[in-house]
């Protein structure tokens, strides 16, 4: 008669088995395309966000003095020391994108920061870098204002 295999021995076994499952899963080629689209689909998503955003940034600036120019640059620079080398993360996981994707998408960014800092400041009568608010504009949205 055969010796019964100890429990402890049992229950390890079984846990390599799920976890040999589960790195099987991870790692097949259906799992690996999706995960492909689903990085795409968020890098897709945040750089439209980006581009509104900085959009909007430009709008606001377009009828200020260099200057004003001038303090978003300084202070986009500063930004961009402040987060150091953007990453990408999803769902968790840091995912190796192009860096100059996420260097643009982080300076769109940070320019839309300095733009709203400095509407944030104009809106409370703070004068920085002689920067006013538009009269044609709205401040918060950046679309035309209906005059009456």
């Amino acid at each position: 008669m055969a010796k019964p295999i100890p429990t402890k021995v049992r229950k390890k076994a079984v846990v390599k088995k799920k976890r040999r499952a589960e790195i099987a899963t991870l790692m097949s080629p259906e799992a690996q395309r999706k995960a492909e689209r689903e990085v795409k689909k968020q890098l897709d998503a945040m750089d439209d966000r980006a581009d509104e955003r900085y959009e909007y940034a430009m709008k606001i600036l377009e009828g200020n003095p260099q200057s004003a120019h001038e303090a978003v640059e300084r202070m986009t620079a500063t930004m961009k020391h402040m987060a150091g080398e953007p990453r990408f993360v999803v769902n968790g996981q840091a995912v190796n994108v192009d860096p100059e994707i996420l260097a643009r998408i982080q300076h769109k960014m940070h320019v839309w920061i300095a733009v709203r800092l400095l509407v944030a400041c104009a809106k409370w009568d703070i004068r920085i870098a002689n920067f006013t608010l538009s009269k044609v504009l709205c401040a918060d949205c950046g679309e035309k204002v209906k005059r009456k």
